[in-house]
């Protein structure tokens, strides 16, 4: 049971790693339109 329990808790390290990393790269080019967007409209300002 002991080697079950650490399997199931690697196996649940490794799903948050991914959905992390899924989650970072998903939102860096959304990032990237807001921060040039918000510096164009200050700069107009």
């Amino acid at each position: 049971l002991e080697n079950e329990r650490d399997g199931l808790q690697k196996m649940k390290e490794a799903c948050v790693g991914a959905i992390e990393d899924v989650a970072n790269a998903t939102y860096d080019p959304e990032l990237a339109i807001a921060k040039r967007l918000f510096a164009k409209v200050k700069s107009d300002l």
